[in-house]
């Protein structure tokens, strides 16, 4: 027989930080900013190197309409309380002036204060209560229907509801066995860590005994010279507002999204003006070219700056740019069939669905032809981060991505700055090495024209690649045969992964195998359907 539980179960209430707000947005503010910017930007100068001068315009027009004189400590955010409305949070206001209203009238001789004052603020607060808990209850049942079929997310809205979020950076970390307190000091030691990552494992890379040996050039796994070099298209102010249009307003940016589209169609004309100029002289403004860095406590010790990964915040017109160059530099690998079409990675009606369904065709295909199957998958340390530029440039030029194009993105990636903020307080700006922005538009598209070429280090496999994932899948006659070529192969992917010692280096996968049965990563090896 079935049996059935009743239980009372309570939550433990998170514990909610106040937040300090420096801007008040609301509607009447925001009418007063789009006036004075479309004001502001009627006498502004287009010019190349005028750019900065129109996001200064931009910010002091925010400045002067929406920031608050005062700093006001709160808890509703919009991050803290998602729910929020404007008239809530104006009903909110006026609860607390009928409360003190009420409080006004107590006096001695009346301890209790005006019994209507009292009564008008208790009535109005036991609505507005039952609103507010609506408002609540509205919001999270849309978004657990809005994400029933992703587990992590429908798991994580559950976890917010239980007050189980992740843990808040604690003001004291040890750095070289010396406990830090000092919030400037834990900024600046952040940035030196996040920052030389890339160079870390590439010097480690560069020290491996294996770099003695003889190697070919990285330019030998390229493919012949695309002969049709690319040309950029200059954008209108309709483009820009659609791309505006279509930014999510809860994505973490130096300017709220919102805010950048009540302004749309104002800074639109200007933006594309200035965009076409900038692509035409191939470079990218310097003022879009600083990162903010933001740590995120994933496990293990909270006070170990190893512990915690990086997530960075780039300037909102600097992605605007960025999405009018990947439009086209996608639209042009796309048109000269540069990508390889097996790599299912930041490609549109591509995903991981369609990797997984091609790699267990190829699994099902050598069963059905009684052969030997072999399964590889190599990961790769800091793929993104450890990229390097000189290479990745050559190869764009290969691949028909030349003049103006070329040096624009070579201006993207060069003296690009990072800096990280720690508990309210600012590190020292580093100048960026290696690598693709992350968090960038531009970055993931760079990356698999990047790691194109990986299919060309051996034909011994099929390559399924979803990004810096790579699936490579060998086929022999009998077992030896398949563990040889698979030998052969990984040899392969190795001299070409230590090429220019900057190429990101392989975290898993064993590359010189000694011993197949222990050595290689074997996810399949069969002789007939069943093993599956």
């Amino acid at each position: 027989m079935p049996i059935f539980e009743f239980s009372n179960i309570f939550f433990e209430k998170p514990v909610k930080e106040k937040h300090v707000k420096y801007y008040d947005y609301s509607n009447r503010n925001l009418q007063s900013f789009a006036q004075k910017l479309c004001t502001d930007l009627a006498g502004h100068q287009i010019s190349l190197n005028n750019f900065s001068c129109f996001v200064e315009i931009f910010n002091k027009a925010l400045d002067d309409t929406c920031k608050l004189e005062t700093p006001k400590v709160t808890k509703r955010t919009k991050i803290a309380n998602p729910w929020i409305t404007d008239s809530i949070i104006s009903a909110v206001d006026r609860k607390h002036e009928l409360k003190n209203d009420w409080i006004k009238s107590i006096r001695k001789d009346t301890p209790a204060g005006n019994p209507t004052l009292r009564k008008l603020f208790t009535d109005y607060r036991s609505v507005l209560n039952l609103v507010i808990k609506n408002a609540k209850n509205t919001f999270n049942c849309e978004k657990i229907l809005e994400n029933k079929h992703d587990r992590k997310k429908t798991w994580k809205i559950i976890n917010d509801l239980r007050g189980k979020t992740k843990a808040n950076i604690k003001p004291s970390f040890v750095i070289d066995n010396v406990k830090i307190t000092n919030r400037r000091v834990i900024s600046n030691e952040f940035n030196k860590y996040f920052n030389s990552i890339a160079s870390k494992l590439n010097e480690s890379l560069s020290d491996s005994s294996i770099r003695n040996s003889r190697l070919p050039s990285f330019l030998d796994f390229l493919a012949p010279a695309n002969d049709k070099s690319m040309y950029l298209e200059d954008c209108s102010p309709d483009e820009v507002i659609s791309i505006i249009s279509d930014l999510d307003n809860n994505k973490a940016s130096d300017i709220p999204v919102r805010i950048v589209k009540k302004v749309s169609h104002i800074i639109a004309p200007t933006l594309s003006m200035y965009y076409n100029i900038l692509m035409k002289d191939g470079i990218f403004p310097e003022v879009l070219k600083i990162g903010k860095i933001t740590p995120i406590y994933k496990k293990g010790n909270p006070e170990d700056i190893g512990n915690y990964r990086p997530v960075s915040t780039l300037p909102i017109f600097g992605k605007l740019f960025e999405k009018v160059i990947y439009s086209r530099v996608y639209s042009f690998a796309q048109s000269q069939g540069i990508i390889n079409p097996n790599q299912f990675g930041f490609r549109k009606s591509h995903s991981t669905s369609h990797a997984v369904n091609h790699s267990v065709k190829i699994i099902d295909d050598a069963l059905k032809a009684h052969k030997h199957i072999l399964g590889i998958f190599v990961d790769l340390s800091k793929a993104f981060d450890t990229i390097d530029h000189k290479i990745l440039l050559t190869k764009l030029q290969r691949y028909g991505i030349r003049g103006n194009t070329h040096d624009l993105i070579k201006s993207y990636l060069s003296r690009r700055h990072q800096y990280t903020e720690v508990l309210g307080e600012k590190s020292e700006s580093l100048t960026v090495e290696y690598g693709v922005p992350q968090g960038s538009v531009l970055g993931p598209l760079l990356f698999i024209l990047y790691i194109n070429d990986i299919s060309r280090a051996s034909k011994l496999g099929t390559f399924i690649m979803f990004a810096d994932d790579t699936n490579i899948f060998v086929e022999g006659r009998t077992e030896a045969e398949a563990y040889s070529k698979g030998n052969e192969l990984l040899r392969s992917i190795h001299s070409y992964m230590v090429l220019g010692s900057q190429l990101p280096k392989p975290a898993s996968a064993s590359l010189l195998i000694t011993s197949p049965a222990t050595q290689l990563v074997l996810v399949l090896l069969a002789k007939h359907k069943r093993a599956l």
